[in-house]
């Protein structure tokens, strides 16, 4: 069974901003989707131990269907401490 990458995406109401994204458990990423994922607006530690955030250039559909193409499984979740992606940022 193919490991979940649990993904986050806070939409910005009222605005025209892309909607803020975390990866929030980095560690299962293989090493090749890490620069797939940086094209998509999404930043983070290359040790892979805190979580990737940014501001997702593209759409949602896209961002998982790349994911997806790696093997991995994707699983959109609520933030488990209540607080919105923007919350990881570095």
């Amino acid at each position: 069974m193919p490991e979940k990458v649990k993904l986050t995406f806070d939409a910005s109401y009222g605005s025209d901003a892309p909607p803020m994204v975390a990866v929030l458990n980095p560690e299962i990423l293989p090493f090749a989707l890490l620069s797939q994922i940086t094209r998509f607006g999404l930043a983070g530690a290359a040790d892979r131990k805190t979580p990737f955030t940014g501001r997702l250039k593209g759409d949602r559909r896209a961002f998982t269907q790349m994911i997806e193409s790696y093997g991995l499984e994707v699983e959109i979740v609520r933030n488990p401490q209540g607080e919105s992606a923007q919350g990881f940022e570095a």
